[in-house]
């Protein structure tokens, strides 16, 4: 049994309510909406009350939530919102924002169509502000997406390291084995790095592998191909859909650019800092391993050190 206090503690309530609370009668005009939504919109609703819903929000125009608002009075059907497909909605702006600039409130929308009351059917939309939590989840992806950055990148030169290498390496080999395509490796060692490290110190040698690292990447012309630190002053690179011609251009093209750099070696017959590679190619099957082409490219690369450094040679020379 409803007293003569009753709607007036209803309007109470709507009040107080920490959300949205929008109510619209059988043509989609505003017959309701609450205290929250006046501080959200900055609108009085004085002037709003009896106006259709896409004359008093003119961006919900051709939106999910004007049809939403369209299954819940013609079909009787609710319709729930989500932040993630429907971001910001209605134009409304943080309650409790510090900030300069008004920030737009991130929203989740529950659309329910209210029995029929004298004959005509409402709608009850619910606004819920869920910005903290997609600020919060954004903030989560970010440091997530940094943590995974780290857990694959050479924290000196910050190169790839030989994990991102090795996961890439797998999933090149299945592509390499459903194309039918070859695959090669570039073994890369920097020439008497310790002799260097023995004349200069080691701060000296960690600017040298930094700029080595950079020269070598910037080298590589094609987004797919991929250079990491294989440990110490060696470095591997995976050119994939590469035959063996085209992995011998790329290694002299590295070479080059390590030349280039002219950065002075003292204790070497080059006189500069250089590098030695070892060239493998494979086109990979389900019986082969992919060890087997790093065996083959390490073995090229100790020839090239064995004949004078400075110098490539490949796993069939």
């Amino acid at each position: 049994m409803m007293n003569n206090h009753a709607p007036l503690l209803l309007f109470s309530t709507f009040d107080a309510l920490e959300l949205g609370v929008l109510i619209l009668n059988g043509k989609g005009e505003i017959a309701l909406w609450n205290r929250w939504l006046v501080k959200a919109s900055g609108r009085n609703s004085d002037g709003l009350i009896g106006l259709p819903l896409s004359i008093a929000f003119p961006e919900l125009k051709n939106t999910r939530v004007e049809q939403a608002v369209k299954l819940a009075i013609e079909k009787d059907q609710s319709s729930f919102l989500s932040q993630c497909l429907n971001r910001a909605p209605f134009n409304l702006f943080r309650l409790h924002n510090n900030d300069e600039v008004p920030l737009r409130m991130q929203q989740q929308i529950q659309v329910t169509p209210l029995r029929q009351f004298d004959n005509e059917q409402f709608c009850l939309i619910q606004i819920q502000d869920v910005t903290a939590s997609v600020i919060r989840e954004q903030i989560l992806q970010e440091r997530a997406a940094e943590l995974h950055r780290f857990a694959y990148q050479d924290g000196l030169t910050g190169i790839p390291n030989r994990r991102y290498y090795e996961e890439k390496l797998a999933e090149e080999w299945r592509r390499a084995i459903r194309q039918k395509h070859a695959l090669s490796v570039l073994m890369i060692d920097i020439d008497f790095f310790k002799r260097y490290n023995d004349q200069l110190g080691h701060q000296q040698g960690d600017t040298c592998l930094q700029e080595i690292a950079s020269a070598l990447q910037a080298a590589l012309r094609r987004p797919t191909d991929i250079i990491a630190r294989y440990g110490g002053e060696e470095f591997i690179v995976l050119l994939p859909a590469t035959p063996m011609a085209g992995c011998i251009t790329i290694a002299e093209q590295l070479l080059d650019a390590v030349r280039e750099l002219e950065r002075p070696h003292p204790d070497s017959p080059h006189h500069i800092a250089t590098v030695s590679i070892g060239c493998a190619t494979s086109t990979p099957t389900r019986d082969a391993e992919s060890s087997v082409l790093i065996q083959e490219a390490d073995l090229a690369l100790y020839f090239a050190k064995q004949h004078g450094r400075n110098q490539l040679r490949d796993s069939q020379s």
